[in-house]
């Protein structure tokens, strides 16, 4: 006996996924500007489309060509500056405080900035307390508040030495030593007992 043959549909889903019709209309873009006319809609060479260059932005300015700068320190030397601001930091070993000193002697060097770095400590061999003394011009007697604010906005003769290369090649200005302004005519002060190393909690701040 034999099986009649039946005709057999195959149903297939022409639907297209969304990704199918983007690439779609994609290539019915290319194929149009390929075959576009000089000046017709798509034609990538009419005045619409700008062109971007090497050194262009979109709108034809150029782009930032930077030049390397280097910093000058201030020559090492006896300066007269205004002690300007100073402000709190901190680092691995606490607190500490950056003195500012703006330069105000005429010439090369005037109105540039040099600091110092500062410990918050203020017993007798102390930076603090020994560039205070030197400022104000006596001593700071035991149990004392003396207050800082005091001090800025005055000028003062600095001491500005230059650290050693770094491993860059870099040198750097830093205020070694602060005084009052003295005149020729005044007398000479009393040498004051340098500590031992009055610099030493500082040994490991980046100056």
């Amino acid at each position: 006996m034999s099986i009649p043959r039946q005709n057999i549909i195959v149903s297939r889903d022409y639907r297209t996924s969304p990704d199918e019709c983007a690439r779609a209309r994609a290539w019915a873009y290319v194929f149009q500007c390929w075959h576009a006319k000089k000046g017709e809609q798509h034609d990538l060479t009419n005045d619409s489309t700008k062109k971007w260059t090497a050194g262009q932005t979109r709108k034809g300015k150029a782009m930032p060509t930077y030049t390397a700068t280097d910093y000058h320190p201030v020559p090492p030397g006896l300066y007269t500056a205004r002690l300007e601001q100073i402000e709190e930091a901190t680092s691995a070993h606490g607190t500490y405080y950056r003195w500012q000193f703006v330069i105000e002697d005429e010439g090369e060097q005037e109105d540039r900035k040099v600091f110092a770095n500062v410990s918050e400590k203020f017993g007798p061999q102390s930076k603090a307390r020994r560039w205070c003394e030197q400022m104000i011009g006596r001593a700071i007697r035991k149990g004392e508040q003396f207050d800082t604010d005091a001090l800025l906005g005055q000028s003062y003769h600095i001491m500005v030495s230059n650290t050693p290369e770094d491993e860059r090649g870099r040198v750097y200005d830093n205020v070694e030593n602060v005084h009052a302004v003295r005149s020729k005519d005044d007398p000479k002060p009393r040498e004051t007992e340098e500590p031992e190393n009055p610099d030493k909690d500082f040994d490991d701040i980046s100056w």
